[in-house]
């Protein structure tokens, strides 16, 4: 009895009569909550003991949720605006490529009709997408048509012979989705964007 009293004073040992592990000592006991002096015992109750107390500190609190869905909504505030633009201008590349396609015609007309044109004399009636050779499927699309282009101030330039013009693009109403805003693009083949029609 003397020497099991001393082997848990040491905090445990194997008792020399019994050959029995003597345990953790007192404060394994009071951990796992359990004073019996059987090894076994000691050890689980020390294992759940642990377990219990990390258990009790998983989790997130309230505030640190709040604090979580602040930091999205922010960012999703700032983003929105950036990706709706993105998405405008994709939608607007449809356009441009028309305008482009316009802008080729009528520079190849012109070339063909300069007997027309007379240097520093803007035409009194721009051509039709007819008279540039354009149909009406060559500039069809998901957001634009061939009514979406309007062309108005063509002039030669007495000096350079440059020719000037001016396309104003606007999407067709009528197709879902259409892009917000208009464009022009100039005989310098310069693009200007505007909130209202040109």
């Amino acid at each position: 009895m003397r020497r099991l009293r001393q082997n848990e004073a040491k905090g445990g040992g194997v008792n020399n009569k019994t050959g029995r592990w003597g345990g953790y000592g007192g404060a394994a006991c009071q951990v796992g909550r359990s004073h019996k002096h059987n090894g076994s015992e000691v050890f689980y109750g020390f294992l759940f003991g642990k377990v219990k107390k990390m258990t009790k500190n998983k989790g997130f609190t309230l505030i640190e949720l709040m604090v979580v869905i602040l930091i999205v909504a922010i960012l999703a505030a700032v983003l929105a605006p950036m990706l709706s633009g993105r998405i405008n201008e994709s939608k607007w590349t449809e356009g441009k490529t028309g305008a482009g396609t316009v802008a080729t015609a009528l520079r190849a007309w012109a070339a063909e009709q300069k007997g027309l044109l007379s240097a520093g004399v803007a035409l009194p009636t721009a051509p039709s997408m007819t008279d540039l050779g354009l149909s009406v499927g060559d500039l069809q699309g998901k957001y634009f048509s061939s009514t979406s282009y309007k062309i108005t101030g063509v002039l030669m330039d007495a000096t350079t012979e440059e020719l000037s013009y001016t396309i104003a693009i606007a999407p067709d109403t009528s197709k879902l989705g259409y892009p917000k805003g208009f464009y022009k693009l100039d005989g310098a083949g310069l693009f200007t964007y505007g909130a209202a029609a040109f």
